[in-house]
C-alpha cells in the first residue's frame, strides 16, 4: 500500500488537489456556482487514482482513460452551452457523445485508447470557442470578452491543444521520447498545459471582481 500511494504522488495530481480543495473553500457552501468545475475536478481525480491503481497492479488503462476523455470533453462542452445557450451547441453535444460511444464499441473498441473522441472533441471545443468569440467581436461585446466565464472557458483551450499535437500521430513511440534525462516528451507537455489549466481555474474562482459572461 505505501508504494502504491508514494508512485500515485505527482505534481499534477497534487494540484489537481489543491484545486478542487481551493474550489470547495470559495464555494462557502453555494457548490450549485461551482458544481460544473467541481465535477471536471472529480473526474480527473478518479481517474488518476485509477490509473495509479491500473499501473501499480499492471491492468492496461486504454478504457478507463477512453471514458475519462468522453466524460471530460462532454462536461467542458456543457459548460460551454451553460454559458451561452446556443441550440447548436447542444445538438452538437449530443452528436459527439453519440460518436464516441460507438466508436468506443465498433470503431477503436474497447481494448485500447480511443484517440478520436478525445481529437474531436478537442476541436469541436476549440471550433465552439472560436465562433463564439468571433460572434461577440462582431457584435462588440468587449465587456463580455473579460468575464470570468470567458476566461473559464479559455482555461481548457491549452490542454486540448497540447495533448491533440501528441495524440493526432496515434503513435505511443512518441510519448515516450526522452526530450532529457529520464523526462519524456509527454511529461513535459502533461506538466506545462495541466499547470495553466488549473491555474486559469483557480484564478477564476479566486477573482470575484470580475463579472461573468451571462446570456
Amino acid at each position: 500500500m505505501k508504494e502504491f500511494l508514494l508512485a500515485s504522488i505527482n505534481t499534477v495530481r497534487i494540484y489537481m488537489i489543491i484545486t478542487f480543495l481551493w474550489i470547495l473553500y470559495n464555494s462557502k457552501g453555494r457548490f450549485q456556482k461551482y458544481f460544473p468545475l467541481l465535477l471536471v475536478l472529480v473526474v480527473g481525480l478518479i481517474n488518476e487514482f485509477c490509473l495509479s491503481y491500473l499501473a501499480y497492479t499492471k491492468v492496461d488503462s486504454g478504457l478507463n482513460t477512453s471514458i475519462y476523455v468522453v466524460l471530460h470533453n462532454v462536461i467542458w462542452l456543457w459548460i460551454f452551452y451553460k454559458s451561452f445557450h446556443r441550440p447548436y451547441i447542444l445538438k452538437a453535444i449530443i452528436l459527439y457523445a453519440v460518436f464516441s460511444l460507438i466508436n468506443l464499441f465498433f470503431i477503436e473498441g474497447t481494448t485500447n485508447f480511443n484517440y478520436y473522441p478525445f481529437l474531436a472533441g478537442a476541436f469541436l471545443y476549440v471550433l465552439l470557442f472560436l465562433v463564439e468569440s468571433l460572434r461577440m467581436l462582431h457584435n462588440e461585446s468587449i465587456l463580455n470578452m473579460h468575464g470570468s466565464t470567458y476566461l473559464m472557458l479559455c482555461a481548457p483551450l491549452l490542454f486540448f491543444l497540447g495533448f491533440s499535437l501528441l495524440f493526432g500521430f496515434r503513435d505511443k513511440a512518441i510519448f515516450q521520447t526522452v526530450v532529457f534525462g529520464s523526462t519524456t516528451l509527454f511529461s513535459i507537455i502533461s506538466l506545462f498545459v495541466n499547470l495553466v489549466y488549473y491555474s486559469l481555474i483557480n484564478y477564476c474562482v479566486s477573482s470575484p471582481k470580475i463579472e461573468p459572461h451571462e446570456r
